[in-house]
């Protein structure tokens, strides 16, 4: 395999062990600062949302399954995963259902009961834990639903981040009900990232790896998609909020370089798919050039072989014939089918066939390159015909024996 396709593999692995590793470190931490009563530990910022216990606990499951799942052959590599993620999904059900039948003190207020307050998980985390859930139950069984739930996942927990630099509340926060936290929103981006990067030889991380102009492309331009509205965005909100500038001029700003950035990306790799494209043609053309040398090549020798004086024919490691010319059908009276479904033994005088079969098995174990021979023939009408045999072997690249080239 390529040397440049293996380290875009293991770097992929490795981005995915290191947000695998911080998906886990950060529930620890606040399950730690719930039990100690640390209020820092829990809600990581001043003055945001702390994560909920229950949460945490379903964090640090999910992370515990994918440590399983990363030797695909090992124990329980199939079996945790699911119940994991069939349990975290059920989890989030039972939250979204509490809501619908208005219970205010459901299944996510039983850790820590005493210092919780009025935490509770949110709607969009409880949605994120069905998808998560879902995500992990599935990545072996059906990859592609994993998938497209894992990034939904990224989609609801990106939007709260989002939110929250923009501070935008709709984003992070539906209705009156309590808001995702930021930290639960960056650790099911870090969840759902590793699960999509676990095995970086199929599925989303595959084509992020791709030797072809889909993996380069994406290489390229994603992270640019990902980072630049972000920020400029960021900075340009900050700047109108700030009153250097109004809104209007600021989203005008913003759409300018977004779409001045994105042609030139375009442009960028539309020259690259056109070089691609004319390496192609070019490579088309050269190996249609060598198909025609080799069919021109091939029909020389089927003219030399058909229409040579003497008998030609290709005989394989067993003494079958695999080819023979109108010479050697004349000569011993046979019809090209009637000599295909016999072998040289067949038709060889008794009294010749051991020492044609000693040369034969010295040619095939190399020992010589050739040998000639006089030697009779049986006719097919049952007379003698004497003949002067030459024989030789050919063989592959590496050495291994193909058929003998027999000329009588």
């Amino acid at each position: 395999m390529d040397h440049a396709l293996e380290r875009r593999y293991a770097r992929l692995s490795q981005w995915g062990d290191v947000a695998h590793a911080l998906g886990l470190l950060i529930p620890l931490v606040v399950l730690v600062g719930w039990a100690i009563g640390s209020d820092a530990m829990t809600r990581f910022f001043p003055g945001v949302i702390q994560m909920n216990p229950l949460t945490a606990v379903c964090f640090l499951a999910v992370g515990a399954a994918l440590w399983v799942r990363r030797n695909e052959d090992g124990p329980g590599a199939l079996t945790v995963p699911r119940a994991v993620g069939m349990v975290v999904a059920l989890l989030g059900l039972v939250v979204l259902a509490q809501f619908v039948l208005g219970v205010r003190d459901g299944i996510d207020r039983v850790l820590f009961r005493g210092t919780l307050g009025t935490n509770a998980m949110a709607l969009n985390t409880a949605v994120c834990h069905v998808l998560l859930g879902a995500g992990l139950a599935q990545l072996r069984r059906r990859p592609a639903l994993a998938e497209a739930a894992l990034t939904g996942v990224l989609l609801v927990a990106l939007l709260a981040l989002y939110g929250y630099v923009y501070q935008v509340n709709l984003f992070y926060q539906i209705g009156q009900r309590i808001a995702m936290a930021p930290h639960t929103a960056s650790c099911f981006t870090l969840l759902a990232s590793a699960a999509l990067l676990g095995n970086a030889r199929r599925g989303v991380a595959g084509r992020l790896a791709s030797d072809g102009p889909g993996g380069g492309i994406t290489r390229t331009l994603l992270p640019v998609i990902l980072a630049f509205p972000f920020v400029t965005g960021w900075v340009l909100l900050g700047g109108a909020r700030g009153d250097l500038f109004d809104m209007p001029a600021g989203f005008a700003l913003f759409t300018v370089l977004v779409t001045g950035t994105v042609s030139v990306l375009v442009w960028r790799h539309a020259g690259i798919l056109d070089h691609q494209y004319a390496v192609g043609r070019r490579l088309e053309a050269e190996a249609h050039q060598a198909r025609d040398a080799a069919q021109a090549a091939d029909a020389r020798f089927r003219d030399a072989f058909d229409h040579a004086a003497i008998g030609k024919a290709l005989v394989g490691a067993e003494g079958a014939w695999l080819e023979v010319n109108p010479a050697v059908c004349l000569l011993l009276g046979y019809t090209e089918p009637e000599l295909l479904a016999r072998t040289f033994q067949d038709i060889t005088h008794p009294d010749d066939l051991e020492a044609d079969l000693e040369l034969v098995k010295q040619v095939f174990n190399g020992d010589i390159p050739s040998y000639l021979l006089e030697k009779r023939y049986i006719h097919k009408q049952g007379h003698i015909v004497w003949a002067l045999l030459s024989v030789s072997a050919v063989r592959s690249a590496e050495g291994a024996f193909l058929f003998f080239v027999s000329e009588i």
